[in-house]
């Protein structure tokens, strides 16, 4: 009895020690692109070359550990409102983004448009990435089909629905209580959505109300990430940096973001612009 008291007092220290021993830094390489929108032309539904050339990119050149899309990945509006035409849009923004991406070992995370869930596009939204999965990055709360998180290293993402102009008391109650129960305490919290906290670009007026700004504040996020203007910015929004990113495919320039994380510091740079245009 006594041997048994002691191994527990020996042990038990060592269990509370490493458990509470905070997560090591770990350096990687991710990557943003935003509205391909992915859409039909005089020519039927085609991936744009500016998209093809930045998934060369990104596949070539940077080789990132994964690639988030701020949303817009397809583009459903009036006249491309249709089972059919959803479906086609669907499968070729999958095999000719995604799939390239994950079969080269690179996680993919998506976060819905406006565009994506457009009329009949939230149900095929759903039913589209409810049976997606990352072999390498497993999530921590939710699902790709709505809103989630997950870890890298020390950092804690979450990605938002943010296709229209306000997330509602539910997101926002989750939001918060996903930060309280999965951050580390000794790491950042990263947020992205299609519709941001900035306007700026294509849509000035469009950015998202309710609490969201109060929450991210409080909650000390670091960055914010979004799409929906289809222009490069940054914000600094009180303790929050926030940044947009551009168009991906349909409008120029063209470009992509690369983020660089070294321990707790995320160093970000915008790739590609005006110089996709000579590849086409």
């Amino acid at each position: 009895m006594k041997k048994t008291l002691c191994a527990l007092l020996i042990v038990l220290p060592l269990v509370l020690l490493f458990s509470a021993a905070p997560v090591k830094a770990e350096d990687y390489r991710f990557v943003v692109i935003s509205d391909t929108h992915m859409c039909v032309d005089r020519s039927g539904f085609s991936l744009y070359a500016a998209t093809k050339s930045i998934v060369d990119s990104i596949i070539g050149e940077i080789k990132p550990k994964f690639v988030i899309d701020t949303g817009d990945m397809i583009s459903i509006n009036t006249m491309t409102n249709s089972e059919r035409d959803i479906t086609a849009m669907w499968k070729i923004f999958d095999t000719g983004v995604r799939d390239r991406l994950t079969s080269a070992g690179i996680a993919f995370f998506p976060s819905p448009g406006n565009h994506d869930v457009f009329g009949l596009g939230r149900s095929r939204y759903r039913q589209n990435w409810s049976r997606f999965s990352n072999r390498s990055i497993n999530l921590v709360a939710g699902s790709y089909s709505d809103y989630y998180a997950f870890r890298c290293g020390s950092i804690l993402f979450i990605s938002l629905d943010g296709s229209g102009l306000s997330l509602g008391r539910e997101q926002e109650s989750w939001l918060e209580s996903t930060i309280d129960k999965y951050r580390h305490r000794n790491g950042a919290v990263v947020v992205f959505s299609h519709v941001g906290l900035v306007g700026r670009g294509r849509h000035p007026n469009e950015v998202l109300q309710g609490n969201i700004m109060s929450i991210v504040k409080r909650k000390n996020v670091k960055l914010y990430i979004s799409g929906h203007q289809h222009l490069c910015s940054k914000d600094s929004l009180g303790p929050v940096t926030h940044i947009s990113a551009g168009s991906a495919g349909e409008t120029p320039p063209f470009n992509y973001l690369v983020f660089n994380v070294r321990g707790s510091d995320i160093q970000w740079e915008t790739k590609a612009g005006m110089e996709l245009l000579k590849r086409r």
